[in-house]
């Protein structure tokens, strides 16, 4: 019996990464929660720290005050460079540092690294798992600075 538990939890809380990036794009707040949920039921790694962190920093846009906003923020911003600090290598890091700095506002001077990941990320992206490069090669078509 506790092996059937066991299975369903891991069932429930696993998602794959074209899902977290449709949440992360399309996703109304209850859906970027109920992602959250999932990747807090999943083992800590850089991984599902850069995820939490990009997650805290999307659903700070849903805060009620400034001030829980800007704390969301950078609990989320400091998730998210602790990962990039460990890997300074690892493209889908950087990857998604990108998408939150072409989107966040500028008053949060959270932009000076936008060059430099695009330009990373244009170099090694013939390195990433092809699901990565679905989604990066899809973002690159809106993105104002990460021309493929």
């Amino acid at each position: 019996m506790p092996y059937l538990l066991i299975s369903f939890l891991v069932v429930i809380s696993s998602f794959s990464k074209s899902e977290f990036y449709t949440v992360l794009k399309n996703g109304s707040s209850a859906k970027l929660i109920e992602l959250e949920k999932k990747l807090n039921a999943q083992s800590s790694d850089g991984t599902q720290q850069a995820y939490l962190g990009t997650l805290n920093m999307k659903l700070s846009e849903t805060q009620k005050t400034s001030m829980e906003k800007l704390k969301l923020f950078k609990i989320g911003k400091a998730q998210l460079e602790k990962s990039i600090a460990s890997h300074p290598e690892n493209i889908e890091y950087r990857f998604l540092r990108l998408i939150i700095q072409e989107n966040a506002p500028k008053i949060l001077r959270y932009h000076l690294q936008i060059g430099e990941d695009a330009k990373l990320i244009t170099a090694k992206i013939g390195t990433v798992d092809s699901e990565l490069k679905i989604i990066i090669v899809q973002y690159s078509e809106s993105s104002k600075n990460l021309n493929l």
